[in-house]
């Protein structure tokens, strides 16, 4: 909504533009020249647009000759891998182009780029991609456990949908997709959204490709080559390059003109597997292409994903909602390796090989994925539950090295948990929030003490890698309004992702270990949210935790009694206006305080209301009354102060 109705704005869906006087389809804001159709951009701020410029960067290189026309501080790419002789640390070697620490060796074959002792990429562990149809995101789950692992492309980078495709191209640990029509990149280990690389038509410098017309259906790479087939269209097109892409005009490799690729497989000599919507197979042959099989295989229906595995190929086919081994050689249908009706389960979609002699399938209806024996044939079970991490109608699989190193430039750094409120699930009721600020962790313990009234402490230190250790304090108020601490224990954090760790808390002779997890509140992830730890510009030892995912918020006060106790209490997940009223509630607890055992249960009691406008105001107000058997008030009408560091996106 800008303000402009539809029938008078020449860009009705871009709340930003209302006017296109030259009527070019750029609008007048944007436009370096409203008032010629011909030109947009002047990049060089020369006044000559770049449609006339013979030089659009003006850095004494002709459009004709320079690599990189739009970038002023490059001309020349000799290795062809995208990024500019200027800034490549290896300008011969299309792998390289960045050296961390120095070392002479390229950051790509580096196992570790940063030299900090921990490897960038663990040996002999893959993690799982899952392209979630039902809700646009692309998510990461451990392919040996099934464990989710976080959201690696959210729903507002691009278009996700059924079609979109997935590939992984080792030498730059760059996942490539298709959103919006066109080809992105993401970088795996810094988890940089990096926008699209091939966009569907032309809007980049002369030598930019593009992908023409036809969504982009299935992708494969292989080294530098990334081979893309698009809907409508019987050929495949292939690119090279990193971060800049170039067309790879040696390949024209093309099916029968009546049929669609569905999916594309590399074969392990740099060839390809193509499979054809009218039920048939194909392999590519030098310059040419060989058909397996088909068209109309009697055993296919409705073809959709394959993946090869040495002499054999994997094919789901939703029309006979099973899979198929087939020999890679020849198309020869080996045997009906997996049928998922028989099971409960139906539209067998995207295929990945797991790290146990498995074949994963995704099952789209079901919103899982499912494991096979390769072999046999036998069902292993769920690998990935129903709906697990917010998994809605799984497409494409893809298996990625797993994460070591979260950040292989970085020497001081090597994971950073996901802020927000943390957990054990099945000791519901009692948790810590988990901040950044500085170089160091904030970590606010929310339990019970003996009397199983809700209590706090604090423990703040460095995160070492992926161990965290420091004391934990007990404040107290004085009359005055003046706070204290002391020392009362130890706060221990071992973390196996941004998501999961061990907890270990000691309190004198009292002891409690527990694996905790992050609170995911909603499947989705903010492009930028106010989850933090606020309070007022004193600083006076108390103040309010919150947790924003996409539209849900919860707060959790940090206060003291009428003792000067420090209580807390805790809002339900809402949703709705930043600015509406959180309900916060006094919980209390026999069974969850460090020393306590038996069923986990607690009493939740009203308490008041707490206000939030981050956004508008930037003030806080609350109006909270401990119930019995506490007692005291907490008012305020304050400008609140973010005290932790913004907080990344979540993975």
């Amino acid at each position: 909504a800008d303000g402009v109705n539809d029938w008078e704005d020449a860009l009705p869906f871009n709340s930003d533009e209302q006017q296109d006087t030259d009527r070019d389809g750029t609008g007048d804001r944007a436009d370096a020249f409203p008032n010629d159709p011909a030109e947009q951009t002047d990049t060089d701020e020369d006044g000559i647009g770049n449609t006339r410029d013979q030089d659009d960067d003006n850095d004494g290189f002709s459009d004709r000759d320079d690599a990189f026309p739009l970038d002023a501080a490059e001309w020349l790419d000799t290795d062809l891998d995208g990024y500019g002789d200027n800034g490549d640390r290896f300008p011969e070697d299309v792998n390289e182009w960045r050296d961390t620490d120095g070392d002479g060796l390229g950051d790509q074959a580096d196992p570790d780029a940063d030299d900090d002792g921990t490897a960038d990429r663990p040996e002999g562990l893959s993690d799982l991609l899952v392209v979630s149809t039902g809700n646009g995101q692309i998510l990461r789950f451990d392919a040996a456990s099934g464990g989710f692992r976080g959201v690696e492309v959210p729903d507002w980078d691009s278009r996700i949908t059924f079609q979109s495709a997935l590939a992984y191209r080792p030498a730059d640990h760059t996942l490539l997709y298709t959103g919006d029509s066109g080809l992105r990149r993401l970088d795996l280990l810094s988890r940089e959204l990096l926008g699209e690389w091939i966009p569907p038509f032309a809007n980049g410098g002369p030598s930019t490709p593009v992908l023409g017309t036809g969504f982009p259906v299935a992708l494969a790479a292989s080294g530098e080559r990334v081979a893309v087939a698009r809907l409508g269209d019987p050929s495949v097109v292939s690119f090279r390059g990193q971060a800049q892409a170039r067309l790879d005009a040696s390949v024209n490799w093309q099916i029968a003109a009546d049929d669609v690729i569905s999916a594309l497989s590399e074969d392990g000599s740099g060839g390809l597997y193509l499979l054809g919507l009218q039920r048939s197979l194909y392999r590519t042959s030098g310059a040419g292409v060989v058909q397996l099989s088909g068209p109309n295989t009697s055993w296919m229906r409705d073809p959709r994903y394959l993946i090869r595995d040495g002499e054999r190929l994997f094919i789901s086919d939703q029309g006979r909602n099973a899979v198929f081994s087939v020999a890679a050689n020849s198309g020869e249908l080996l045997v009906e390796l997996a049928d998922l009706a028989a099971l409960g389960y139906s539209e067998p979609a995207g295929l990945a090989l797991g790290p146990d002699n498995s074949l994963l399938v995704a099952a789209a209806r079901e919103h899982a994925v499912l494991a096979f024996d390769r072999d046999s044939g036998a069902f292993l079970g769920e690998r990935i539950a129903p709906g697990q991490g917010g998994l809605l109608a799984p497409g494409a699989l893809l298996n990625v090295p797993a994460l070591g190193d979260r950040f292989p430039a970085d020497a001081q750094r090597v994971l950073t948990p996901n802020a927000g409120l943390w957990f054990n699930p099945e000791r519901s009721g009692r948790g810590f929030d988990l901040q950044r600020v500085g170089d160091r962790l904030a970590v606010l313990w929310y339990g019970y003490d003996e009397d199983g009234l809700p209590s706090w402490l604090l423990a703040a230190g460095r995160l070492e890698g992926f161990e965290f250790s420091a004391p934990l304090e007990r404040f107290q108020q004085a009359p005055d309004g003046s706070t204290s601490a002391r020392a009362v224990g130890t706060l221990r954090l071992s973390f196996d992702s941004e998501q999961r760790a061990r907890l270990q808390i000691t309190l004198g002779e009292q002891e409690l270990q527990e694996t905790v997890q992050w609170f995911a509140i909603s499947p989705f992830v903010n492009e930028g949210n106010e989850t933090g730890v606020y309070g007022r510009d004193d600083g006076p030892g108390w103040g309010i935790s919150l947790d924003h995912q996409a539209d849900t918020r919860v707060t959790v006060a940090y206060l003291y009694d009428a003792e000067g106790e420090p209580r807390w209490l805790i809002s339900e997940p809402r949703t709705g206006a930043e600015d509406a009223p959180y309900q916060m509630l006094a919980s209390f607890s026999d069974s969850l305080c460090i020393a306590c055992s038996g069923p986990a249960s607690n009493e939740l009691i009203d308490a008041g209301t707490l206000t939030l406008d981050l956004e508008g105001t930037g003030r806080w107000r609350n109006n909270l009354t401990l119930p019995a058997p506490l007692s005291g008030r907490w008012t305020t009408d304050s400008t609140a102060r973010r005290f932790s560091d913004p907080a990344e996106r979540p993975r």
